[in-house]
Formats: structure tokens, C-alpha cells, sequence
């Protein structure tokens, strides 16, 4: 015979005996643990689909509410129901019940708080190196179609495999890139995690992504075996993983196959990308190769590596005539030599019709290839001033490319000419949120912000660009020209010792830069001197006869500015054009410059700043 304990006064543990047999229980126990295996099958799909936040929380209203039907219904058909429980038996009921609830919601908001811990995805996703330090632009909570591709490991034993294995993630990374309504991290940025054993869920935090792509690849004579894995960042759980083995002589066709079970795994929305996304053209694995190398090395942005990149690239086409990537990537290489060389206006010239060559070739094979188009705009912005056909062109690349972190750089730079304030902020931004560890992409913002005289925005993006490469003179320069322009001088001096002591550039580079902090300073004798020291390697077409011409209207001697600002013309100098430190409004002011405005070319490109609003 069972007796009750003294102690339960309430009497709630001895119709416990009692409860645990009602139907109203085993209902409730049963649809519990139903409602827990739907809720998790549901938390696993929102990561693989995408969902918005809103579907889970919906879910698990639901749950609750049918979970109360549940125990109405049990209590109403049940022979053992509520009628036979005492009030403390309810009441332990509800108690439960309530704790059931707390626990989901706290479940589903600790998954949905940004702060919320997370597993790493493998066990050497360590944080013992630190990552570089990453603008705001990156903080925000990464959309749901966002991902980044990690250079691919080289487990074979030649380590000149390396540039094989980063370039299947490149490729994949261009692909991706290429599709509708996905975010897809730049090269320089995602890249930049090479060697590192950065957790990964900081590397997504830093990148503004929600997953991973990385890999590895070991080549062995002929074969090659391909690993992938595409990982939720924020939980580390494994989406989608798988290996590929194949000869060497198919890789293109790894890659065609690894796209598209990527995409597919994401469930990306395909509806006017599909026709975009294209098997690879095969060519030979030499011509490859090379092509691999030329993209790594044109990445880096430094004077060596950019002609380093060129030789490669140019072995390439000779292997494989009509590969059109390289075409594009050779194209684009030329372009970038001058932006990060000292170069005469001669050899200027020259990879400019290369770069002209190379674009036309590339797209009489594939006209929708958005690259070549930006390089055939920035041909017509920068070289031959001819802003119509510029505008068509870039117009034309950010339709078949509108995520393409390169594509957007180059546009931002046409419409900082054009002075196009709502296009220039947008598509540099967007270049910064893609590819927010390239430094290019914080200076060029720096410059962007310099042309619409917002200088405090221009020295907190220039600062941004210094942490990533302290030693980069182009971001003192700015510093120094916005400082003075807001009459900050002790900040002009400091930042000229601090670019003295670590900065690399060129002689011409530096001069500038002690030109500038004179000018501010309303040192006229001294900043005369340093125009006369600069005049030698502006006259043997080293530097930019534009900045010179400008530097003296400045100082007050329109009529040697004259000189140089018309050698400037002639030259078709890109600095002439670009607005800040070279003010147009200031040439058309003074009336011995005026009449350069009404020169083709410039007088187009005043109209166009006046429909913006932008000039004088």
C-alpha cells in the first residue's frame, strides 16, 4: 500500500503516480518531442535555404499554439484527463509547460544573436593570428546569400601547386560572383586569409559573409582530387561537402561541377543568372598555369608584381591564343601598371593599345565578359576622354556584372571624373563591402570623398587604408592635401614625418607630398622650389605634368601653370581629370587658363559636372 509523504503537502508528488498516466501527458509528451525534432529539421533548412529570421519565429508560435490544442484536446476525448488531476497537478503542468517555451525562444534568440557562440569548423579554425583590421562597412549582420571563397589548401608535394589550388577558388569565385542576388567577397579580401589559422567565424565577421567555401587539392601526375565544404559561419555546421577525383585534363569540368553543386546547395535563386553561368573553355594546362599566376600576382597591386603578372599572362596568350581570361586579365593588368608605376607617357601609350587589343579580342569571344567591357570604358575615360562610349561601356559591365567587386572599382573611378556623386558613393561602397580588405578600395573611397570636398570622410578612409599597408605613400598624400584643406597643420606635419619614416614611393612621389604640406602652410618659396625640383621628371613625361600645372596656379604663377596644365591636355593626364587636387573650377576662374576648358574633351566634360551640379 503507497503512502503519502508527510512532506508533500500540496500533494503534488503523490499524484504524480496518478499523472504520468493520464492521456493528457502522454499527449503532451508526444507532441513535445514531435514539435522539438520539427523545430530543429526547420533550423537546419533556414541556414541551407536562407530563410529570413521571421519563418523560425513563426514556427515556433505555432508550435506553442498547437501545443495548448494538443492539451485541450487530450483533456476533452481523454478517459484519465484533467477532471482527475488536482489544482498543484495543473499548476506543476503549466509550470513545465512555461519552461518548455522559455527554452525554445531562448534557443531560437541565442541562434539569431550575432554574439551567439558558434563551433569551429575544423579543429586547426583557431584565433592565434589576428586577422587585418576591417572598416565598418563589415560589422553589419551578413545577408543570407552571402559567401566567401578561401584560397583552396596545396596538399601536394610541388609547392608550385599552390597557384593551381587558389586558382580553382578563383574561378569558382568568379562564377559565383556572376549570379543574381549573391554576394560574393572579393579576391584581395577573402584571399588575404591565406596561410592563417583565423577562426572562421571571424574571417565571415571581417568579410560580411553568412558562409565559407574553402577546400583543398592534391595533384599526383595526372590526377587530381578536389575536397570542398561550404559551411554556415555563424553555427560552423557543415552545409554541404565533396570530393572530386579526376584527371588532370578535366579540370574544367571539376569546376563546372563544383559550381553548380554549390548553387545548388545554396538554393541560389537562378531566375536571369542561369543563362550567365557557362561551362569552362578548355585549354591547356600549361596556358592555364599560367593564367593562374598572372591573376595572383596582378592581385597584389605592387609595381614588380603587376609585371610579373604581365609576363605570365602574355605566356599564356602565347600558348592559348583564345583564352579569353586571359585576354581580359592581360588587358587589365595594363591598366593597373601606370596606376601603381611612374611610368613616361610613351610607355603609357603602349599598354594602353595593348589593353585595347586585348579587350576586343576578349570580347569577339565572349561578349558578355563584364571585365573586358569596364577595361574598354576606362580606355575610353582615362586615355581618350571620350565620355559617351565610356558611359555605355561601364553601363554594360555593371549589367552583366553587378556583384563583381573589380568591375565596380573601375566604374567608381568613371564617375569620380564625371563628378556623379550617387554613382560614385555606390558603386565604391559596394566595391568596399565585397572586397573590404583591399586597400584600393579604402583609398579610392578616400579620393572619392576628397572630390566632393567631404575631407573628413576622406581622412577616415585613407586612415582605414594605412592600417592595412602602413608603408603606401598614396594615403599620406591624401592626408596631408585634406588636413591642410581643412587647416590642420600640425596633423599635415606629423603625417609628412610619419610618411618620411615608412612610406615607399617614388622620388616624385615624396616631393609632391613636401609640395603639398608648403602649400598648406603658406611656405610660397619653399613650395616654389619643390615645383622646380619636380619639373625635370614631369618634363621627361615621369610624372603627372597636370599636378605640376595645378600646384603652380596655386602658388600664383598661372602662366608656368599654363605650361604644364596644356602639356597635360596634350597628354590626355588622367590627374587633369580627376577632380581634387586638381580643381577644374579653379582653372576656369583664372582668366589665363580659362580657355583650356573650351578645349574637346574638357569642355564635354564640364557640361557633364554641370548637370550634376558639380561645377564650377
Amino acid at each position: 500500500m503507497n503512502r503519502p509523504n508527510p512532506s508533500d503537502e500540496h500533494g503534488v508528488l503523490s499524484g504524480l503516480g496518478r499523472w504520468r498516466h493520464s492521456s493528457l501527458v502522454r499527449w503532451g509528451f508526444a507532441y513535445g518531442a514531435a514539435a522539438w525534432v520539427l523545430l530543429q529539421a526547420l533550423s537546419l533548412l533556414a541556414g541551407v535555404y536562407g530563410w529570413p529570421a521571421w519563418v523560425m519565429r513563426l514556427a515556433v508560435a505555432l508550435s506553442l499554439t498547437g501545443f495548448f490544442v494538443t492539451l485541450v484536446l487530450a483533456w476533452y476525448h481523454g478517459e484519465r484527463g484533467a477532471k482527475h488531476l488536482s489544482r498543484p497537478e495543473l499548476a506543476l503542468l503549466a509550470t513545465i509547460v512555461a519552461i518548455g517555451a522559455g527554452g525554445v525562444w531562448l534557443s531560437e534568440s541565442r541562434q539569431a544573436s550575432p554574439t551567439a557562440a558558434a563551433s569551429p569548423a575544423t579543429p586547426s579554425a583557431t584565433a592565434t593570428t589576428p586577422a587585418p583590421a576591417t572598416p565598418a562597412p563589415t560589422a553589419a549582420a551578413a545577408p543570407p546569400r552571402a559567401i566567401a571563397v578561401l584560397p583552396f589548401r596545396n596538399l601536394s608535394d610541388d609547392r608550385n601547386d599552390g597557384y593551381f589550388a587558389e586558382g580553382i577558388a578563383e574561378e569558382l569565385l568568379n562564377r559565383l560572383a556572376h549570379l543574381p542576388d549573391l554576394h560574393v567577397a572579393g579576391r584581395t579580401s577573402s584571399f588575404s586569409f591565406r596561410d592563417k589559422s583565423t577562426d572562421l567565424r571571424s574571417i565571415a565577421k571581417q568579410l560580411g559573409v553568412f558562409y565559407l567555401l574553402e577546400g583543398s587539392v592534391r595533384r599526383s601526375g595526372n590526377q587530381v582530387r578536389v575536397t570542398t565544404q561550404l559551411i554556415r559561419a555563424d553555427t560552423g555546421f557543415e552545409v554541404w561537402s565533396e570530393t572530386y577525383d579526376r584527371e588532370l585534363k578535366d579540370i574544367f569540368a571539376v569546376q563546372d561541377e563544383i559550381s553548380a553543386a554549390i548553387i545548388d546547395a545554396l538554393r541560389v535563386n537562378m531566375a536571369g543568372g542561369a543563362a550567365d553561368f557557362r561551362p569552362t573553355a578548355n585549354v591547356s594546362m600549361n596556358a592555364y598555369q599560367a593564367y593562374l599566376k598572372g591573376q595572383s600576382l596582378m592581385s597584389t597591386r605592387r609595381p614588380g608584381s603587376l609585371q610579373a603578372a604581365r609576363a605570365e599572362l602574355q605566356a599564356s596568350i602565347a600558348i592559348a591564343p583564345d583564352y579569353a581570361p586571359a585576354l581580359t586579365a592581360l588587358a587589365r593588368t595594363d591598366l593597373l601598371i601606370p596606376m601603381w608605376s611612374q611610368l613616361t607617357s610613351e610607355a603609357v601609350r603602349k599598354l594602353t593599345e595593348e589593353a585595347t587589343q586585348m579587350a576586343r579580342r576578349a570580347l569577339s569571344i565572349d561578349p558578355n565578359d563584364a571585365r573586358a567591357h569596364a577595361v574598354l570604358g576606362t580606355i575610353h575615360s582615362n586615355s581618350e576622354w571620350r565620355w559617351d562610349e565610356a558611359e555605355r561601356e561601364f553601363a554594360l559591365a555593371l549589367q552583366l556584372a553587378p556583384n563583381d567587386a573589380e568591375v565596380l572599382n573601375f566604374a567608381g573611378d568613371f564617375y569620380r571624373i564625371l563628378l556623379d556623386e550617387k554613382r560614385m558613393m555606390a558603386t565604391e561602397l559596394q566595391a568596399l563591402k565585397l572586397n573590404p580588405l583591399a586597400i584600393y578600395n579604402h583609398s579610392d573611397l578616400a579620393w572619392a570623398s576628397l572630390a566632393l570636398g567631404r575631407y573628413e570622410d576622406a581622412i577616415k578612409y585613407a586612415h582605414s587604408a594605412r592600417d592595412i599597408d602602413p608603408e603606401l605613400i598614396d594615403t599620406n598624400l591624401i592626408l596631408v592635401w585634406s588636413y591642410g584643406k581643412l587647416g590642420r597643420i600640425a596633423e599635415v606635419r606629423r603625417t609628412v614625418l610619419e610618411a618620411r619614416e615608412r612610406a615607399r614611393g617614388s622620388e616624385p612621389q615624396h616631393l609632391l607630398l613636401d609640395s603639398w604640406a608648403a602649400i598648406a602652410e603658406g611656405r610660397r618659396a619653399q613650395a616654389l622650389a619643390l615645383q622646380a625640383r619636380l619639373e625635370p621628371y614631369v618634363a621627361r613625361g615621369e610624372y603627372s605634368s597636370g599636378l605640376l600645372g595645378y600646384n603652380l596656379l596655386l602658388l600664383g604663377d598661372a602662366q608656368g601653370a599654363l605650361k604644364w596644365l596644356e602639356r597635360g591636355y596634350q597628354e590626355r593626364d588622367l590627374q587633369l581629370v580627376y577632380q581634387e587636387p586638381v580643381n577644374l573650377g579653379e582653372v576656369g576662374r583664372n582668366p589665363v587658363t580659362r580657355a583650356l576648358l573650351e578645349r574637346p574633351g574638357l569642355r564635354e566634360l564640364v557640361e557633364i559636372r554641370r548637370s550634376n551640379g558639380r561645377y564650377p
